[in-house]
């Protein structure tokens, strides 16, 4: 588990993962086993928080924990940091998503302790509203806290996103999201390893399997 300064949860001594075969059906018919572990995380897109710091101005930590519905984002932190307790002070924050080429940036924010992190790794920032987003992210949810709630050692913050900004390369000429253009890093592991991976190029319509699927059933 990460030191107490940072939002994310579990992401020291990681595996890269890339694929190296086409990819197979995820289950192959044998019988379910149980598998003992403390956690086990299935898949989060790794992102970085950026929010109003009383001591630096604008502070960074990187975090996995988060699930979007409609317009509210919920948002998991280690309650022993500064993040979160300045989070709660400011009830502001930008979530900020990023590809491959911020692997040396998600594991500096999220281990390194303290200091001006934001200065220290030349990432460009913006003001949104009062809000700092990151400039080089493909997209920065802008989020309002409307609730805090802790839950033992961590902290459960319940936002409103108020703005999603988009690198513009990511939008086409009709005005459409390029999912195929998008490339977060996912974060999968549990008690014993770590590990990131990595979205690949192929991408697919909502409902394009049913009707196979259905025509499968009744052959």
């Amino acid at each position: 588990m990460l030191p107490a300064h940072s939002c994310l949860v579990d992401m020291l001594s990681f595996h890269v993962v890339r694929p190296a075969h086409p990819i197979r059906p995820a289950h192959n018919g044998s019988m379910h086993v149980p598998y003992d572990t403390e956690k086990f995380y299935y898949g989060f897109p790794v992102y970085i928080l950026a929010y109003p710091d009383e001591e630096v101005g604008v502070g960074i930590t990187t975090g996995s924990s988060s699930y979007s519905l409609g317009q509210m984002v919920m948002i998991g932190c280690d309650s022993t940091t500064h993040a979160a307790r300045s989070i709660k002070r400011s009830g502001v924050c930008s979530l900020n998503l990023f590809g491959a080429e911020a692997m040396g940036l998600f594991e500096y924010a999220g281990t390194i302790s303290g200091g001006d992190k934001l200065s220290d790794t030349h990432v460009a920032s913006s003001n949104y509203d009062g809000i700092p987003v990151l400039d080089d992210s493909q997209m920065s949810l802008v989020c309002r806290v409307l609730e805090a709630t802790d839950d033992g050692t961590y902290t459960h913050f319940r936002c409103e996103v108020t703005a999603r900004l988009v690198d513009s390369d990511l939008i086409d000429e009709r005005g459409r999201f390029r999912y195929e253009e998008l490339r977060t890093v996912e974060y999968v592991g549990d008690a014993r390893r770590r590990i990131y991976r990595y979205f690949s190029e192929q991408v697919e319509r909502f409902g394009t399997f049913v009707r196979a699927f259905k025509e499968s059933l009744q052959s």
